[in-house]
This record gives structure tokens, C-alpha cells and sequence, in this order.
């Protein structure tokens, strides 16, 4: 481009322009204080023009301040752009352009800040070092340190003086309560020897009891389960109509005293403390009907009416400890009917809203018409072996309500009873609980049919039993093996972990008590050989502690079955862990119609009136063994009515 002038012609190139290098200094230019300018002096904040101050001290009343800032470019100034932070209130640049030279803070704490500003000339070269101006503010008066420190004086002072008096006081004090001290210290030293014996003597009763627990437990389950498995053995077996019914004794009569022994264990897990909730969704009004199908044959030899009454609000389905609840109602109904001569017993269900969310409270009445309780026996009733009444009337270890109000605890419920002499009584009972639907009942398996054997194409299984006791390995074995397994026995886990490198079995029934070696140890040995973390291993114990379920899983086994057992929970854990599977012997038609309620009174009079009458005694007492003895009676006269009596027995079993 070329321009004309007096002086001659000018010319400019626009492509020789280069971008401008000049990195701009930037100084501070003012200093205001509430937005006026604050001028060097003796007492001002500023000594020297602020462009040349290194830096600055603000009282605390001096909270409202702001800085001007200029970068000396001239290039076009108006391109000028600036950048500012107050180190220790900020850490982040603050930008702004030729039009914003200002920084203003307002409120800062007491403290020390460092000012810093950085500027760019109109192509963008930033001056990086920029200026800084330190910046100090004071503390108000009574947050300074020597009015702390005064302040801290003072209190401590004061604090002292009044410990001074108190401790005078004290000493007055404890001068006269000396000679009180000295005759008490003799006193408190006696009763704490007295308390240290009777802790230590109450901490050894209760692991004797824990100890009593575990060798009872084991001591009478072993035996039972080798009683109750040989005799479920041989019924399955090609026997004489005179042997099946002498089984049929055998069995009830362990299965009766397997449950006196819970009873008996049950109060003791509960008085120390190992008493525990299963819970699971059930479904609550099949329990309840089971409950009172049970208890009808007791109603009706005594010629009692049995009632059920039930609202519309009782669920069908419950997530709840089942079998508690069942023993519950088994023992309150039972006792009603026990003590009931005339007239009828009656349960009623209902149910209500809980005071946690989604919990319902289910509430029985078990009513009679009986004699009544006393006023002064009704807390006396759920002691343990508390019977009232007559004696020649009280049968059972008087237990029953004992484990009934433990239970009731144990879930988190209450139980009452009222009663009116010459009335009756009615026993209430609330119990929390949750609702549970269809979709979570377990559906029936294997337990309640026969197993013949092994379906065809399933593998030869090789399972392994270890156990000391010569009974229950036989009984084991041949439940096993009669069912088509391959099985081997040994003694002792050092025998086990021997066997286990050669054969490989598939599955482990394990005793957890046994000499040498036991089963937990014996669990770890075969865990830690090759092919070990594969094998199922389950335990079979005789312990009546559910806690020590989880003690067993925790140390590598993958199952527990309690003894005494039924072959049903035996197949059922081999199906769970193996994928076994097996074929049933189907039930006789015949089965169905034939329920032990329903047989017809009139049936029973043909027998003599001395027969009816000792049946009608023995059924009422409950005793099992002279139940028997009067089926085999009327047996040997009728055979058919014989053999519906020995259906009624085993389900009333």
C-alpha cells in the first residue's frame, strides 16, 4: 500500500507485521480502603506509594479494601488483559480485561495473604512474574494471644479457687466419713469375696451345663438314632403283620422318648443360652390344622369337642420359626385337653398390625371349660416340673409350659394366662411375624415317599462313611447301600484321609466326635489333598446346638444332619449336593381313604367295655407303650379295626 504526502509517498507492507514481544510490566497504581484512596503516611496502612510498597498491615476494622493495577503497554492498551489472585482465600487466577482493574475483598479473616497480579500486552505475551504485595491483617483485641493467654489465666484461677474450696470442704468431709469407711470396708470386702465365688461358681455351671448339653446330647442321640434307624430298616423289610406291630412299638417308643429329651434339652439350651430361631416362611394354618388333627383323638376319648376359630385376618403364609410355634400350640392345646373333663376346648387365631413396619402380631386363644387355675398358681405354672392339680392327675416331666413361655420369649412374644375357678382358662399368645406368599413354600420332596433305589443311568457313586460307633455306621451302610451306593466304612478321620487319596469318594458323611483324629481335623487333612476342595463332605452330629451348624460349615464342610435322622434327610442331602436321583415306591391307593381320624365311633363297640375303657385310659395318659399293648389286644380279635387303631397311633406319634 502506498500513501501520497507533501513529503513525498509512504509505503506499508501488511504482510512485514510481526506480533508485538514486549512483555508489559505491571505495577499496582492505587490503594483504597472503603473505596476511597489511602495516601502514604506515618499512620496510614501505607508508607510508601503502593507501587512501590512491598506490603501492607490492615486492622481487623479495615475489612473493605481494593487494589488498582495497570500493565505499562501502549501498544493498545485497550487489549491489555490482567489476571489477579489473593493467595490464601484463593487459588484460582481471576481474568479480566483493560476495562476491570480493580480487586476488591471484603470480610477477610485475620491472617497473612500474598496479593499477585499478572498482565498480558494487546498480542497476548503475559508478564508470568508479575507484582505481589503481602498483605497482613490483624486480629481483633480479644482474639489476640495475650488476651487468650489472660482469659486462660483468669479461668485457671478461678477453676483453681474453687478446687481450693472444694477440696477444704472434702477434707471435712472425709474426716467424717472415715471412721463410716473403715466399719464398711471390712463389710464390702467380705461381700465381694462372697460375689467373685458366686460369679465363678455360676460361670463353671454354665459351662458344665454347655458341657452336660453336648455329652447328653450325644450319649442319648447316638443310641436313638441307631434304635429308630434299624427299626425304620426292618419295617421296610419283608416282616410278619406280629413283627411290623412290635416295630411299630419299637419306633414310637423312641421316637416318644427322643422327645422327652427335647423337652428336657430345650429348657436347658434356653437357660444357657443357646437357644436359637430358625426362621423360615411355612404356611401357618396347614401347622394349625396338623395341630388340632393331632389333638382330636385326645379330645374325643374323652368325649370333648375340639373348636377352631379363625378370622379372616389370620395370613396362610408366615416367615416364622414353625416348628417353635407348632410345639407351642401343641403344648397349650394339649394341656387343655388334659385338664378338661367336660365341655369342649377351643382355638382361635387372629391377627393384627405389629409396631415395626411390615410385621404382623399372630394372636392365639387356647380356651377350655375346665376346672380353672388358682390366682396363686397362674405364675407358678411356667416354672420348670411345676404341676398343679391333683397328683394321681399330673403326668409328663412338667415341662410343657415352661418350654411354651421360653419359646414365646425366644421370638419376641408374650403369653398370659386368665382364668376363672369353676369356668376355665384361656392362654394368650401374641407373636410377631412377617407375611410370606406361595411362591416361597419349599415344595415337597422325597422325605415323605419310600426310596426303592437309584434311577437307571445315574453314576456308581462311591460315598464314604466315617464314624466310630458300630451301630450307626451299620445303619448308614445299609440305608446306603440299599439304595444302590457304593459304600465304605472306617473308624476314625486318620482312616478317612488315608482311604480318601485311594478311592476318591464322591461324598463324606463325617462324625464330628471321634477318637484320634476327629472330624473337623480330619476335614482339613482331606481338604488339603488333591481332589479335596471338590468332594461334599457333610457332618453327622448328635449336637443339639444349632450355632455349632455354622462352626461346622465355617471350618469346610458343606452339610449338617442332625442325629437322630430320618432316611428322608439323608437322600435329600445327597440329592442337594450330588444331583442324585432316585425312584419311589408309590403309596397305596388305598392310603387316602383310610385317614386316622376317620374312624367311626360305633366301630369300637364290639369290643368289650373293660378293653374300651383301658384304651380310653392309656390314650388319655398319652403312654405310648400300653397304647400299644391294647391295639395288639383288639388286634387279636379284630384285625381290621386293629390296624386302623395302629394308623391312628402313628399319626397321633
Amino acid at each position: 500500500m502506498i500513501f501520497g504526502s507533501n513529503n513525498g509517498l509512504t509505503t506499508f507492507y501488511p504482510d512485514r507485521l510481526s506480533p508485538n514481544p514486549y512483555v508489559p510490566p505491571v505495577v499496582l497504581t492505587d490503594f483504597y480502603l472503603f473505596n476511597r484512596p489511602v495516601h502514604p503516611g506515618a499512620h496510614a496502612p501505607l508508607h510508601k506509594p503502593v507501587w512501590a510498597a512491598d506490603s501492607v498491615t490492615l486492622t481487623h476494622a479495615q475489612s473493605i479494601f481494593t487494589l488498582e493495577f495497570a500493565a505499562l503497554s501502549y501498544a493498545a492498551p485497550e487489549r491489555n488483559r490482567y489476571r489477579y489472585r489473593l493467595e490464601g482465600l484463593e487459588t484460582d487466577w481471576n481474568e479480566v480485561d483493560n476495562r476491570r482493574r480493580l480487586a476488591t475483598y471484603t470480610s477477610l479473616p485475620p491472617g497473612k495473604y500474598v496479593f499477585r497480579v499478572q498482565a498480558s500486552n494487546n498480542d497476548g505475551v503475559w508478564n508470568q512474574a508479575g507484582t505481589a504485595l503481602a498483605i497482613r491483617i490483624l486480629p481483633p483485641w480479644w482474639a489476640t494471644w495475650w488476651f487468650s493467654g489472660m482469659a486462660m489465666l483468669t479461668t485457671v484461677g478461678l477453676a483453681f479457687s474453687a478446687y481450693r474450696s472444694r477440696v477444704r470442704s472434702l477434707q471435712l468431709a472425709a474426716a467424717r466419713l472415715e471412721v463410716q469407711v473403715s466399719e464398711r470396708t471390712g463389710q464390702l470386702l467380705k461381700q465381694t469375696r462372697e460375689l467373685q465365688m458366686a460369679k465363678d461358681a455360676a460361670e463353671a455351671a454354665n459351662r458344665s451345663k454347655t458341657i452336660f448339653l453336648a455329652n447328653m446330647s450325644h450319649e442319648l442321640r447316638t443310641p436313638l438314632n441307631a434304635i429308630l434307624g434299624l427299626s425304620n430298616l426292618l419295617r421296610e423289610e419283608d416282616v410278619s403283620e406280629k413283627q411290623r406291630s412290635d416295630l411299630d412299638i419299637i419306633n414310637r417308643s423312641g421316637e416318644h422318648l427322643l422327645n422327652l429329651i427335647d423337652e428336657v434339652l430345650d429348657v436347658a439350651k434356653i437357660e444357657a443360652g443357646r437357644g436359637v430361631l430358625e426362621v423360615a416362611p411355612c404356611e401357618l394354618t396347614s401347622l394349625v390344622r396338623e395341630v388340632m388333627d393331632m389333638m382330636r383323638v385326645r379330645a374325643e376319648a374323652k368325649h370333648l369337642t375340639l373348636h377352631l376359630v379363625q378370622s379372616d385376618e389370620f395370613p396362610v403364609y408366615v416367615r416364622a420359626d414353625a416348628p417353635k410355634i407348632r410345639q407351642v400350640l401343641i403344648n397349650l392345646v394339649g394341656n387343655a385337653i388334659k385338664y378338661t373333663e367336660t365341655g369342649s376346648v377351643t382355638l382361635r387365631l387372629h391377627a393384627g398390625h405389629a409396631d415395626h413396619v411390615g410385621k404382623l402380631l399372630l394372636k392365639f386363644g387356647v380356651e377350655d371349660t375346665g376346672a380353672g387355675i388358682a390366682h396363686e398358681d397362674r405364675a407358678r405354672i411356667f416354672e420348670a416340673f411345676v404341676q398343679i392339680g391333683k397328683p394321681a392327675e399330673q403326668k409328663g416331666t412338667g415341662l410343657g409350659l415352661t418350654i411354651t413361655r421360653q419359646f414365646v420369649e425366644l421370638m419376641g412374644g408374650t403369653i398370659h394366662v386368665e382364668s376363672t375357678m369353676g369356668e376355665g382358662s384361656r392362654f394368650c399368645v401374641e407373636l410377631p411375624a412377617e407375611r410370606a406368599e406361595a411362591s416361597e413354600m419349599t415344595a415337597p420332596g422325597a422325605e415323605a415317599k419310600r426310596i426303592l433305589d437309584l434311577q437307571p443311568g445315574e453314576p456308581d457313586y462311591r460315598i464314604l462313611i466315617v464314624d466310630d460307633e458300630r451301630e450307626n455306621r451299620t445303619v448308614l451302610e445299609r440305608l446306603l447301600l440299599n439304595a444302590g451306593f457304593l459304600v465304605r466304612v472306617v473308624l476314625d478321620g486318620a482312616q478317612a484321609v488315608e482311604l480318601f487319596d485311594s478311592w476318591r469318594p464322591h461324598f463324606i458323611w463325617m462324625d464330628l466326635r471321634m477318637p484320634a483324629m476327629d472330624g473337623v481335623e480330619a476335614v482339613r487333612h482331606i481338604r488339603a489333598l488333591a481332589g479335596g476342595p471338590e468332594v461334599k463332605i457333610a457332618a453327622v452330629s448328635a449336637s443339639v446346638f444349632a450355632g455349632q451348624q455354622g462352626e461346622v460349615l465355617a471350618a469346610g464342610l458343606d452339610d449338617f444332619v442332625r442325629k437322630p435322622y430320618r432316611p428322608g434327610d439323608i437322600f435329600d442331602c445327597l440329592a442337594r449336593h450330588l444331583g442324585v436321583r432316585y425312584r419311589y415306591l408309590k403309596a397305596p391307593p388305598a392310603s387316602r381313604e383310610e385317614p386316622a381320624a376317620a374312624l367311626p365311633r360305633e366301630a369300637l363297640t364290639t369290643l368289650p367295655a373293660e378293653l374300651r375303657a383301658e384304651l380310653r385310659d392309656a390314650l388319655v395318659a398319652l403312654r405310648v407303650e400300653r397304647i400299644a399293648e391294647m391295639i395288639d389286644r383288639v388286634r387279636e380279635r379284630d384285625s381290621a379295626l386293629g390296624a386302623a387303631l395302629a394308623r391312628c397311633a402313628d399319626r397321633l406319634a
